[in-house]
């Protein structure tokens, strides 16, 4: 099937590409869920696949005449389907650099790097496109704010504040009326 592969690379067209992206990263989201469940770590490693994240697009824009090729800078369908997507990348990256920051084959400071870049970006990339009136893009903040919060376990005190902000986070998911539709996230 070459899911692995991005489907530009087989010459697809745009709707095709999208689809084969959405599969990919679903699998990749399985893989991380079932290695922290049943461990011991991933299967699949960054460095063994090149498939791009989907397009921030509408569904209905892939039906039209002319599918679009470039992520739309707005909320779309695939908005809160995307943060977890590129969370979920960055736990593999995390994952991976755990072992080598025990081996000291990377320093700590590089791994924080990373996550703060990630932290950043996620910031820049999301949160301006949330609009806290509409339930599905406030609980993409909730989302946003808890992987942003898990990203790191630097010191002790970090961890609590986080876990605390995190069941602040993961209460409004669950308690929120205008929310409870997608109550079952915050389990996922």
């Amino acid at each position: 099937m070459g899911l692995h592969r991005d489907g530009t690379e087989y010459g697809f067209g745009p709707v095709e590409t999208h689809v084969r992206r959405l599969i990919w990263y679903q699998i990749c989201f399985l893989d991380i869920r079932t290695a922290e469940s049943q461990g011991p770590r991933p299967h699949i490693r960054a460095d063994e696949f090149d498939t791009k994240f989907p397009l921030n697009v509408d569904d209905e824009s892939l039906e039209s005449g002319r599918p679009p090729t470039t992520s739309a800078q707005k909320w779309t369908d695939m908005t809160l389907s995307l943060i977890r997507m590129e969370c979920n990348e960055m736990c593999r990256i995390v994952w991976v650099d755990r072992p080598r920051l025990e081996k000291k084959k990377i320093s700590l400071t590089a791994v924080l790097g990373k996550i703060e870049n990630f932290r950043k970006t996620i910031r820049e990339k999301y949160l301006c496109l949330i609009d806290d009136n509409v339930p599905v893009q406030r609980l993409g903040r909730h989302v946003c704010e808890i992987v942003r919060l898990t990203m790191t376990d630097r010191l002790r005190q970090i961890i609590v504040n986080s876990g605390t902000e995190i069941m602040e986070h993961a209460i409004e998911i669950e308690t929120n009326p205008d929310l409870m539709i997608w109550a079952w996230y915050s389990g996922a």
